[in-house]
């Protein structure tokens, strides 16, 4: 290597060492605001009636696709009892981080004791929903999703305190769970799961907008 050569590795090598120090200096990303993400889960029930006369039958799929004469559509659509809401919690969170909203409350009981009488005891249950989501924003503006949707609650009890009114026995929480990973479109809601119940088809809807 000769002598011009030498120099020009010297100078080659003192630049890419200015530029490394000059990059470790600047923490840009850690200074770059998160984007925040607004998260909602829908629980959508639609009754069999319903189901039927759109014509699109109980076998109805998360992923099916239907079409539906625009008429029809309208017409369900003023019908106040077609659809109905059972759950919709919304969370704001930044991307890149873990979210979760929870409600749990204190719920009193009786618990009927040896000598036949009743002790009032109260314990913390979870009633309601809890939603669970950590969105991260790829490169081209999409939304990975991973997120745990849970809706608890208690049917009816069974013995029922005349005086105090209360439930003898400790109440059963029963709960449904949905729990998956999704890439979604801004602003887009997709179907990410469905429950069948009696007379009836409930459906889980998720929607992601990234906040200005």
């Amino acid at each position: 290597m000769n002598k011009f050569s030498k120099q020009v590795c010297i100078v080659v090598l003192s630049c890419l060492l200015a530029i490394g120090i000059l990059y470790a200096k600047s923490p840009v990303d850690s200074k770059r605001p998160k984007q925040k993400v607004l998260v909602e889960v829908m629980i959508v029930q639609i009754s069999s009636d319903t189901l039927d006369k759109l014509q699109i039958g109980r076998s109805v799929e998360p992923s099916s696709k239907v079409t539906v004469p625009l008429a029809m559509l309208l017409y369900v659509l003023a019908d106040p009892n077609a659809v109905k809401t059972i759950a919709h919690p919304k969370l704001v969170v930044l991307a890149g981080h873990t979210g979760t909203i929870t409600n749990r409350q204190k719920v009193e009981y009786l618990v009927k004791r040896d000598d036949g009488s009743f002790e009032q005891k109260t314990s913390e249950m979870s009633i309601g929903t809890t939603l669970q989501a950590a969105p991260v924003i790829d490169k081209d503006g999409d939304i990975l999703l991973d997120f745990k949707f849970e809706q608890f609650s208690a049917p009816p009890p069974k013995e029922v305190d005349p005086q105090t009114a209360l439930p003898i026995g400790r109440p059963m929480i029963g709960f449904t769970s949905t729990n998956s990973r999704l890439e979604l479109k801004p602003g887009v809601p997709m179907i990410a799961g469905g429950i069948e119940i009696p007379a009836a088809q409930r459906f889980v809807l998720v929607r992601a907008d990234i906040l200005e």
